[in-house]
């Protein structure tokens, strides 16, 4: 870690380095090593206090120990730093070196005293509490849960905290759920042996799969932090909880039974599949409150009121659906139901339904609850409910907002319209601070569930904004405006955390990062990294504007190999996503593991259209129109770039961008080349067939609605099971129209994807029957995404090599050199 001054220094030096003049001989173009061996920061956080700003810094994502746990590998890698708001020190490391790497953030204890924070060593998982006084550190022994849609920690006072357990000292599910070959190999272990069986066991009967073995559960406890002693407050299956303001009780959602499945109605593909139990548990007594009759819980909404007597949720009986369900309010003294008429007010939008994705939104004001919703043919907006009829709140605005920045006792904040809003108790809307236009200013965190996200406002009368001039700004309930930081530095890249005096920030440029304290009137260099990457050099990126297939307005991205004249770009690489309206950001520096990154393919010396490709709204079939989105988007790069080497162009796609690109493979032979990662094929297998993870560890969540719902209502869109509409399947089933295929392809797959490999076996089967050119590469131990650094090494490699052999002007009909090769067994 560099002090202040050094880090001031160093990042001077960037400055200079960035200065125009860098002649193409300092600069080397940038490859997958510099994007995987780049520092990070992860997260950062203010505490309460005033006193303390504590941030991750994590190595390059080649140095994790890891890499079997998808994105929390890099967590392994991790150290938690420190600084002090008052004083000019540089910051240092949180915790004795000798508790080694691997510690990410958690919250702060109500007063700023205590931080939890968790580490991530080997086979373990742990919470543990620092005691800001002295850094010291006490580690619980308990294994938090991780959670896609329940909370893991809440602190209910200084002395006391609240975490989601596992009873096993292992990982939690979420970890290691991409990574089922321990269980695996020690069932081939046990065949070995003869000993034991090693069979698993699934049912299904009156709509509900399940297997013979218990889930992970997680349950709720107490622990406390002077005694290190710790109290169950739920057992079972943890989904979600949510602390009172007061501290005094705490709302748990809890798993009930499974949701059975109706063979006629619609499916939802991310269906929440058991049911959802509320209880209210009071801390200090142990005291459980459930409501007076049973309800199902909607995830995403669990909103206490302010005084802590009741707690908001969307419910509805067992025999309903979501859309027949409604607002209703839990006293958390005595269960009393109250529900709340929306007089047909839909909190979603169309074709939207409640689930693992998409949930209600809604808050309380005052005494009353308010809806964020539409009419049936109207726009979204807030409504307050409790009276005879919806009452609407933001009527007199040009847009609506979805979320609110701010709450407190006297009402909410937001910002809308390009202004700060104070909605009252009352229900009247005031404008507050200048005239001048400003946007909210959101806060990136990864560790926040979509619940947190969408319902969660913070407990606070003020709200930060970005002015039009880019600086990051203060606004307080009474109107006042302060600037954080030098008003004539750059705009912020990302805001990491921000109190009502204070903001951490990072500012880039071409990798090289610093991270930034803002203060009122000044600012604080705290750390940097990346300094090396300012020599490197990168594709420059244009913007490309024009219609859509709908004739709106959109824009797609080509990516221009840098230093390099046009004559000698070896060919253009299209990629696209059905259903992407636009190219969107772009991709960045460290966007290297979800997905092929242009930057690298540019500097080997191709152009990339990333192109835009809106969806059908009533498409005749998956990926409908994507060809046509496609060519709307190289006729405007054309035009944009005439020089580049139109007539070689390769077609890249990945999951659903994979099979739409196989699908414009069978529509045309425009392209020289295709490249299909993570590509299915095949819809009758793909409707029902098991994900790897559901293969080897059943008892974790035989969520067959995933699939199924995909070919049916998702990105599939069939709308039927294969015994209903077979000609739909067999049209959609890009195998049974490989005869239509001339272009050579180039298969990825992993053995762990949910994508099955068995669907560009599939294809590479069909194309090598009909003596056409293709090539298979299986990366083992990988799913939808590569975690590796070997693999995402060769992978690059593979895909280089591809366009080298396919789109090299002597090429015509496939690779030379003898047949394809197939990478698909391991070594």
């Amino acid at each position: 870690m560099f002090g202040c001054w050094r880090a001031a220094a160093l990042w001077a030096a960037a400055v200079l380095i960035l200065a125009p003049g860098l002649s193409a001989a300092q600069a080397r173009a940038v490859t997958i090593d510099d994007l995987m061996t780049m520092s990070s920061f992860g997260e950062a956080s203010l505490s309460p206090d005033g006193q303390w700003g504590v941030y991750e810094r994590r190595d390059g994502w080649a140095m994790s120990s890891r890499f079997d746990l998808s994105y929390w590998s890099g967590w392994t890698t991790s150290e938690l730093w420190v600084f002090g708001l008052s004083d000019r020190g540089p910051p240092q490391r949180l915790l004795d070196a000798s508790e080694g790497r691997g510690h990410v953030l958690g919250p702060w204890s109500p007063s700023g005293r205590r931080l939890l924070i968790y580490r991530l060593q080997g086979d373990r998982f742990e919470a543990g509490v620092v005691d800001m006084q002295d850094r010291s550190v006490r580690w619980t022994g308990l294994t938090p849960n991780l959670s896609a849609t329940g909370a893991t920690a809440a602190w209910a006072d200084d002395e006391t905290l609240v975490l989601a357990v596992l009873d096993d000292l292992g990982l939690p599910w979420l970890m290691r759920q991409y990574s089922p070959s321990a269980s695996v190999s020690a069932r081939w272990r046990r065949m070995a042996e003869g000993r034991t069986r090693t069979s698993t066991v699934v049912d299904t009967h009156d709509g509900v799969a399940g297997s013979d073995q218990a889930a992970q559960a997680a349950r709720l406890v107490s622990w406390s932090v002077q005694s290190g002693e710790f109290r169950r407050l739920a057992d079972g299956r943890v989904l979600d909880f949510s602390m009172a303001p007061d501290g005094a009780r705490i709302a748990v959602l809890t798993a009930g039974a499974s949701v059975p499945l109706s063979p006629e109605a619609p499916l939802v593909q991310s269906a929440f599949p058991v049911r959802s139990r509320l209880s209210v548990v009071t801390l200090s007594s142990g005291k459980v409150v459930t409501p007076i009759q049973p309800l199902d819980i909607a995830p995403h909404l669990l909103s206490w009121r302010k005084d802590g007597g009741a707690v908001l949720v969307w419910s509805r009986r067992d025999d309903q659906t979501w859309a027949a369900g409604g607002l209703t309010a839990v006293s958390a003294h005595n269960g009393q139901v109250t529900r709340y008429l929306h007089d047909g007010l839909q909190p979603l939008v169309v074709g939207e339904a409640i689930d693992l994705l998409h949930g209600v939104r809604a808050t309380w004001l005052g005494a009353d609850p308010i809806l964020y919703a539409r009419t049936q043919d109207g726009r979204f907006d807030w409504w307050r409910l409790g009276g005879d009829r919806p009452k609407k709140l933001t009527a007199g605005l040009a847009t609506t907002p979805a979320t609110f920045s701010g709450a407190d006792t006297d009402g909410l904040t937001f910002v809308a319209d390009g202004a700060v809003w104070r909605l009252a108790l009352s229900g009247t809307t005031v404008r507050l601070g200048p005239d001048q236009a400003v946007s909210a200013a959101g806060m990136a965190t990864g560790k926040q569930v979509l619940r947190q996200r969408l319902n969660a406002p913070e407990p606070r009368d003020w709200s930060p904004v970005q002015t039009g001039r880019g600086d990051l700004a203060i606004l307080t309930s009474d109107g006042a405006e302060k600037t954080l930081g030098d008003p004539i530095a750059a705009a912020p890249d990302r805001l990491y955390a921000v109190s009502r005096s204070a903001a951490i920030i990072s500012r880039s440029d071409r990798g090289a990062t610093a991270l930034w304290l803002l203060r009122a009137g000044g600012e604080r260099q705290l750390d940097v990294v990346n300094l090396n990457m300012t020599s490197r050099s990168s594709a420059t990126i244009v913007t490309v504007s024009h219609l859509d297939r709908y004739g709106r307005r959109t824009h797609s991205l080509l990516y221009l190999p840098p230093e390099t004249p046009t004559s000698q770009i070896k060919g253009v690489v299209v990629s696209g996503y059905p259903g992407a309206p636009s190219a969107g950001r772009g991709f960045q520096w460290d966007d290297f593991v979800v997905g092929v990154n242009p930057l690298v393919i540019a500097s080997a010396g191709y152009a990339w259209l990333q192109a835009a490709a809106p969806d059908n709204p009533a498409p005749a079939g998956p990926a409908d129109g994507y060809r046509e989105s496609l060519d709307l988007a190289i006729a405007a790069a054309r035009q944009s770039q005439p020089d580049l080497p139109w007539d070689r162009l390769a077609l890249f796609g990945h999951s659903f961008g994979g099979y739409g690109a196989l699908k414009v493979a069978t529509e045309t032979p425009r392209y020289r080349s295709i490249i299909a990662s993570s590509a299915g094929t095949n819809f009758f297998s793909k409707w029902g067939e098991f994900s790897p993870i559901e293969r080897a560890d059943p008892q974790q969540g035989l969520s067959l609605l995933d699939r199924m719902g995909w070919v049916e209502v998702g990105q599939g869109g069939i709308g039927a099971p294969p015994w209903r509409a077979p000609q739909a399947y067999r049209d959609a089933s890009l195998v049974l129209n490989a005869d239509r295929i001339q272009t050579p392809v180039l298969l990825i797959t992993g053995d762990r994807d949910f994508v099955s490999m068995s669907e560009p076996e599939q294809m590479f089967s069909a194309l090598h029957r009909q003596a056409k050119a293709a090539r298979l590469i299986t990366y083992w131990g990988e799913g939808h995404f590569l975690w590796s650094p070997a693999n995402q090494r060769d992978l690059y490699a593979q895909i280089l090599g591809w366009l080298a052999e396919t789109l090299d002007p002597s090429s015509v009909a496939g690779p030379p050199g003898g047949p394809p090769r197939s990478t698909s067994r391991p070594p």
